[in-house]
């Protein structure tokens, strides 16, 4: 996966943009609607990696209020990683069987009244049958979010840390396809503002901004007191 040039990454933007929040990295990545979460993260982050940085910042917030910074290398989650499409967990009247997560569950859950109901009952069966969310016991829940998670792969990564200050054991979710996103929002609105500088100035067009190299542009930024 090469990285997203300017213009690319512009593009992937504007299709995010258009999205629910919760697939808006699928859809900055042109991701098909039957594509598993886990194989759009391996995507992700590939394309964060060549197009940002070979590792991601995660900030994490302990409950003393100290502030952690972490690094989370992304070229041991870019590699090929398949993942099956579905694993069977025990339940109380018999097996479960849990689909993983694809791109059109994420939109199609993003207008349901309750999302995690809609994302249950679009991938969890019982015997073939659906088996409605509100029948499943506690513990049959539990099952079915861990299955779901190891299903999603580098879409819902565990990192766990200590606290240097109060020594506390610190662990969140990470979601490589929320890290992508936003960090093509940063850069595309940054993209945003030196087109407009230099069009305002110079009345140069989008395409005339993004076609210079970014020292160049920098450059021109300077020369015009941006």
């Amino acid at each position: 996966m090469s990285a997203l040039r300017e213009a690319e990454l512009l593009h992937a933007w504007e299709r995010g943009a258009a999205a629910p929040p919760a697939a808006r990295g699928a859809r900055l990545l042109d991701a098909a609607e039957q594509a598993t979460l886990a194989e759009v993260a391996h995507r992700a982050a590939a394309v964060y990696a060549e197009t940002f940085s070979a590792a991601a910042e995660v900030l994490l917030t302990c409950r003393c209020g100290e502030t952690l910074e972490l690094s989370l290398d992304l070229a041991t989650l870019a590699g090929p990683a398949p993942r099956p499409e579905e694993r069977t967990v025990p339940g109380v009247d018999g097996d479960l069987t849990v689909r993983a997560l694809r791109v059109g569950d994420l939109v199609a859950s993003a207008t349901a009244a309750d999302p995690v109901t809609e994302l249950l009952a679009r991938t969890v069966t019982r015997a073939g049958l659906t088996a409605a969310p509100t029948t499943l016991a506690p513990a049959e829940l539990e099952a079915v979010d861990d299955a779901a998670r190891d299903l999603a792969g580098a879409a819902a990564i565990t990192v766990r840390t200590t606290c240097p200050s109060c020594h506390d054991l610190l662990t969140a979710g990470v979601d490589v396809l929320a890290l992508l996103w936003e960090a093509v929002d940063r850069r595309a609105r940054t993209l945003l503002v030196q087109v407009v500088t230099l069009a305002a100035a110079l009345g140069w067009s989008e395409a005339d901004v993004l076609a210079l190299t970014p020292q160049r542009r920098r450059a021109y930024l300077e020369l015009v007191g941006a």
